[in-house]
C-alpha cells in the first residue's frame, strides 16, 4: 500500500473511491452565505472521520480558513480541548439566518444592471436570482425573506458605525 501525501488543498479519499480525483478541501473567507456549505463539507471530509487525530482536525480547519473566519479560531492555542470550541465559535460567529440572508438579499441588490440586450449577462442575471432564491428557502418562511430584504434596505441608509453594531 503506498502512502498518501496530503498538500493544504486535498484530502485522501476512502479507498473504494481511489479512481476518482482527491477532493479539495473546503475552503471559508467569512462569507456567511458560504457558511453552511463550508460546515457540512468540512464535517463530512474531516470531523466525521473518527480515524484524523482531533489535533489534526484543528490543523485541517485552520487551513481552510481565510480572512475574518481564521481571525475568529487563530488565538485558539491548537489543542485536542480547543477544536470543538474553534467550532462552536465559528458557529456562533457564521451560523446567523439573519446575517446568511442579508449576505444573499446584498448578492440580488448588488447585480450589475444590464445596459444592452446581451444574452450571456441575461442568464448570469436569471442564474443568479435562481441561486439566491434556493437558498433563501430553506433557511426560512416567505415573510422572513421579505423582512430581511426590508432589513438590508434599511441598513444600506444607515451610517457603516450602526451597521456593524448591527452586525
Amino acid at each position: 500500500m503506498s502512502s498518501t501525501v496530503l498538500n493544504s488543498n486535498t484530502f485522501p479519499t476512502s479507498s473504494h473511491h481511489n479512481r476518482l480525483p482527491q477532493l479539495k478541501l473546503p475552503q471559508f473567507d467569512g462569507k456567511y452565505s458560504d457558511y453552511k456549505r463550508f460546515i457540512r463539507t468540512f464535517q463530512n471530509m474531516v470531523d466525521d472521520d473518527v480515524s484524523i487525530a482531533v489535533v489534526d482536525k484543528f490543523n485541517y480547519l485552520l487551513n481552510c480558513l481565510s480572512g475574518p473566519a481564521l481571525a475568529v479560531v487563530e488565538p485558539f492555542e491548537v489543542s485536542d480541548a480547543n477544536y470543538p470550541k474553534a467550532l462552536a465559535r465559528l458557529k456562533e460567529r457564521y451560523d446567523s439566518n439573519v446575517l446568511i440572508f442579508l449576505d444573499y438579499i446584498s448578492t440580488l441588490f448588488n447585480l450589475p444592471k444590464m445596459t444592452k440586450p446581451e444574452p450571456h449577462q441575461l442568464r448570469s442575471i436569471i442564474d443568479t436570482v435562481s441561486a439566491v432564491r434556493a437558498s433563501l428557502l430553506p433557511l426560512g418562511s416567505a415573510t422572513e425573506i421579505m423582512n430581511s430584504m426590508l432589513t438590508y434596505v434599511a441598513l444600506s441608509k444607515v451610517d457603516s458605525i450602526s451597521k456593524e453594531t448591527y452586525e
